[in-house]
């Protein structure tokens, strides 16, 4: 059957509900299938062959962007940028605990109101260094979720081609599904494309305007998404109070 009979159907990269796959641990045949979270077993030659045929396979998004040469580059680079604003923090903390420190020796040779004066312009430069250096964290935060955001955009094609090419109609993220057969996990198939066509992704140039989708010239050669395979929507939050519902019952 052609896979074009799933026009309606989407990968849920990164919420998915727990679908009636998800089975209760009380009706599930104890030899039939495993948590996700079991150890796994023992893994064929080649990472990209399915150890069975199913409609749905899953994922793990997390697992996906660590495990690649693109996220190892920029974890490896947020976490470079991070140490470097560590020791910029160390040493305006040993800077200003010096200042502080010949301000109050000097405080009694100084009058009240001068002192105060000088009181307050440090405090008011120890405030606006602070707001400084919280506004950088902030911004490699940012740029750490673009970059992430970035890859699954580029990603989303590959593994549009990996539910056509295995006849499935949807890929699940496995943090969201409590019960599944190991067998039709494809993160590690799905990294060893992704790391084929974009390496580690330094060569890409951003999407301009800040926009993570990929384009001809951030991506070349990755083909667009078909139209009738795209990411889910993420559930609306329930209410709070509210107990979500269990399958089954």
């Amino acid at each position: 059957m052609r896979i074009g009979r799933v026009a309606a159907v989407a990968l849920a990269l990164l919420t998915a509900p727990a679908l009636g796959l998800a089975q209760d641990a009380g009706t599930a045949a104890p030899d039939a299938a495993a948590p996700a979270t079991a150890a796994p077993e023992t893994p064929s030659a080649d990472p990209g062959t399915l150890l069975m045929q199913s409609p749905v396979l899953t994922i793990d998004p997390d697992r996906l962007f660590t495990g690649s040469k693109f996220g190892q580059r920029v974890e490896q680079e947020y976490g470079e940028h991070a140490r470097k604003l560590a020791d910029e923090n160390r040493r305006i903390e040993a800077d200003l605990t010096a200042q502080e420190k010949d301000l109050t020796e000097r405080r009694a040779k100084l009058a009240p109101e001068e002192f105060r004066k000088l009181a307050d312009a440090f405090d008011a430069k120890v405030e606006g260094i602070r707001a400084a250096q919280a506004a950088k964290s902030s911004d490699l935060d940012s740029q750490r979720e673009v970059e992430r955001k970035r890859f699954l955009q580029i990603a989303l094609p590959i593994l549009g081609d990996l539910v056509r090419e295995t006849g499935a109609v949807a890929i699940l993220n496995t943090q969201a599904i409590f019960l599944a057969f190991r067998g039709i996990d494809v993160t590690d198939r799905a990294i060893q494309r992704i790391d084929d066509k974009i390496g580690d992704g330094a060569q890409l140039e951003p999407a301009p305007g800040g926009d993570t989708t990929p384009t001809p010239d951030a991506a070349p050669g990755t083909p667009a998404p078909a139209p009738d395979i795209a990411p889910l929507t993420p559930p609306a939050a329930p209410d709070a109070g509210t107990a979500p519902a269990v399958p089954g019952n």
